[in-house]
């Protein structure tokens, strides 16, 4: 149907999503209904899904699960602002998701806190077992619901949820484990006056392991979930690490994607067709224009 919502001042769209007054009520650039806008609608295909189309809540905010590529595709967990969280499934294992977890350590991570102990399953729910500052408890997966008395981490084991083949002797992991040191130097060297405490830092994923890239001597390399070098991608554009991903080194390694990479691991944003052209791709590698028949400017397009 029709999208426009005819206006004369910013004032007509304050009751919509779409802010901005330009002859029509206008979504925020960057926004998910943006996005959604700017996107034509039969694009949103269950069984071809040749364009991503974004799930928006009525506020016009990115749905915790955002799934691309139709039947075939994947299901991935997403912050309010759409960006990418821990947490995925292809679609036929995603109807458990709800993405509870990745999103509620996201919030903590962004109210200013340096570390944050939830530990997140493989599809952003919460793990049964959860520890954070000192304290223990057992959580219900998919909401994170306190289901047993909360207790100081040294009583962890008594937990009902707590399983030794599952968690050992230790609730942190190889890379948080690290991630949880540093912040706990940082956090002491600012309460001795030290304002920008320069402890390095440390990239891991949602559940503990190592995230998708590690810092060593001012170059960033890729990195696998068990810390190894996803070789040759790589990175010494230091000021731009925050925008690395490496989404494209890492699906080439588990899923043998056969999509071009850039040479830091992130998706290669104009793909070539074979003999049939070329199109552009987004962050996860998933189609986000039709097929042309020469190169183009993917930043044009949403």
């Amino acid at each position: 149907g029709d999208r426009l919502i005819p206006c004369t001042s910013n004032k007509d769209c304050i009751k919509t999503v779409r802010r901005k007054c330009e002859q029509s009520c206008q979504p925020d650039p960057g926004s998910c209904m943006s996005y959604w806008a700017n996107t034509d609608q039969y694009k949103d295909n269950y069984f071809t899904a040749s364009v991503f189309k974004p799930s928006c809540t009525n506020e016009g905010k990115w749905k915790a699960i955002q799934c691309k590529g139709g039947v075939n595709g994947r299901c991935f967990c997403f912050d309010a602002n759409g960006k990418r969280l821990f947490g995925e499934a292809v679609l036929h294992k995603s109807n458990q998701m709800t993405c509870a977890c990745s999103r509620r350590k996201a919030d903590l991570l962004s109210q200013g806190r340096s570390y944050a102990g939830l530990h997140c399953d493989s599809l952003g729910n919460y793990e049964k077992l959860q520890c954070d500052s000192g304290l223990c408890w057992c959580a219900e997966p998919k909401t994170g619901k306190v289901t047993a008395p909360v207790v100081p981490m040294k009583a962890m084991i008594k937990l009902p949820c707590y399983e030794l083949s599952q968690t050992g002797n230790q609730y942190y992991r190889q890379c948080d484990s690290v991630e949880y040191a540093l912040s706990l130097i940082s956090e002491t060297l600012k309460r001795h006056g030290v304002r920008y405490p320069n402890v390095g830092s440390i990239v891991c994923d949602g559940d503990g392991a190592f995230g998708a890239y590690a810092v060593k001597d001012g170059i960033a390399h890729c990195t696998s979930r068990d810390g190894n070098n996803i070789s040759p991608y790589a990175s010494e554009d230091s000021l731009n690490f925050d925008k690395l991903n490496c989404n494209c080194a890492r699906d080439k390694q588990r899923y043998s994607y056969k999509l071009n990479c850039q040479t830091n691991g992130n998706y290669e944003y104009l793909q070539s067709a074979q003999s049939s052209g070329y199109y552009c791709v987004d962050d996860d590698g998933f189609a986000k224009t039709e097929i042309f028949d020469k190169k183009v400017n993917c930043s044009k397009y949403y």
